[in-house]
């Protein structure tokens, strides 16, 4: 996400609001959809930008912490898949069942 995204997502945000605002200092109620889409060119250009840009940040936001940093999802080279923290719980499960096992039979 660079600076200048940033500015033109805030410069964008200002021109909208204050669209909205006279907008509603005319009309007495917020702008529907369907008033967005009767404003003015420049305003519904104002709006698909705005949220074109904000997704692309959004994005960027999600490459950083993706779900590939999550040990889950990096598959162990196994036959069946399954990831290692997976396979490893299953290990925990299978100990502690035997050792139930072995407290049920004393």
């Amino acid at each position: 996400m660079s600076v200048t995204d940033k500015n033109e997502l805030k410069l964008l945000k200002v021109r909208i609001k204050t669209w909205e605002s006279e907008f509603f200092q005319t009309n007495s109620k917020k702008p529907s959809k369907e008033d967005i889409h009767q404003a003015p060119s420049d305003i519904k250009d104002a709006y698909r930008n705005y949220w074109k840009l904000k997704s692309k940040i959004e994005n960027e936001k999600e490459d950083v912490w993706s779900e590939s940093f999550n040990k889950c999802n990096q598959r162990a080279k196994n036959s069946n898949g399954r990831c290692s923290i997976e396979m490893l719980c299953d290990k925990i499960k299978q100990r502690s069942n035997i050792a139930m096992t072995k407290v049920n039979i004393l």
